[in-house]
């Protein structure tokens, strides 16, 4: 079998060598498998059965020669039976952000939970014994107390918005969470969205809510006394339940933690609880980290599902 990671799909602009690493680990892993792995160094397709890329693709497509670049190698490799694997965002890097060798996500074909295969059919707890001992993290029992809602920005323009501003998301979301609750709100930003402080003053009036400077505290400080989070469909959700935090999603299909999440804020302030067990185990299958693309366990485990 024939795999090939693309370069071409991470943007010109990138500081960050991880994601270069990435990449490259991911073709050792295959070759040291007993597989035929390539790294394409250009923005140029190479014929493959299965095709690696970093990042994802915007909706309504951009312009930007990286992501023609990726839009082009899904396009290709997303046709059965051909596969496409994509690298995307760690759901567990709330507990380790500076971790150098941190895990990351890997899935055939997609990166939403209606779109992609996260390689998680019948795994058992060893996937998450993995993540636990790599983090050495656990959940905690779900709290039942706190004070603040907290709602978790994403980034204003990623394709995870599907194409909704961030600012009017908010806007509606805390119209309808007054209906039902009279808490404080806490709002956070995305940490990685460079344009923040262009939108700070339209968030600052809204009223009711307050603004978590999320460039200077950790998630974690946000969930402290907090009865809930809130988010579109992002990551904070997991940290959220797994600080004991309960979640509401208001974009459950393309949200990792939607087994576990609530999804009517009518509900805030009677939130459901779910066990976690069996959903760490699926998240967990997804995720790796550098040593484990460069030994192959990742693709060992990813190449039964192709």
């Amino acid at each position: 079998m024939k795999v090939c990671s693309f370069l071409g799909g991470i943007p010109a602009s990138n500081k960050n060598p991880f994601k270069k690493l990435m990449l490259e680990k991911f073709i050792h892993g295959v070759n040291a498998v007993g597989d035929q792995g390539v790294i394409v160094t250009q923005q140029r397709y190479e014929e493959c059965d299965v095709a690696v890329i970093q990042g994802f693709v915007h909706q309504e497509g951009k312009q930007a020669p990286h992501l023609m670049h990726r839009q082009m190698v899904l396009g290709i490799n997303t046709v059965k039976p051909k596969r496409c694997v994509i690298i995307d965002s760690n759901m567990f890097l709330f507990a380790t952000p500076n971790d150098p060798l941190s895990m990351c996500r890997y899935s055939f074909d997609g990166v939403f939970p209606t779109t992609g295969e996260y390689c998680s059919d019948g795994v058992g707890a060893e996937h998450w014994v993995r993540v636990k001992n790599n983090y050495n993290i656990n959940y905690q029992p779900w709290k039942k107390s706190g004070n603040h809602i907290l709602i978790c920005l994403q980034r204003n323009g990623g394709w995870s918005m599907q194409g909704e501003d961030v600012v009017d998301w908010l806007r509606k979301t805390v119209t309808q969470l007054r209906e039902y609750t009279d808490r404080p709100i806490v709002v956070r930003g995305h940490p990685g969205d460079g344009k923040f402080r262009l939108y700070l003053q339209q968030l600052r009036s809204i009223k009711g809510i307050s603004i978590s400077d999320h460039t200077t505290k950790h998630i974690t400080h946000d969930l402290n006394n907090a009865w809930a989070t809130i988010v579109k469909n992002s990551s904070p959700s997991v940290a959220s339940v797994m600080q004991g935090v309960p979640v509401f999603v208001t974009d459950p299909d393309h949200c990792q933690a939607k087994d576990v999440a609530n999804t009517n804020l009518q509900k805030i302030e009677s939130p459901d609880y779910f066990d976690l067990e069996q959903w760490l185990w699926k998240i967990s299958a997804s995720h790796w980290n550098i040593n484990e693309l460069a030994d192959g366990s990742c693709w060992r485990h990813m190449k039964k599902y192709v």
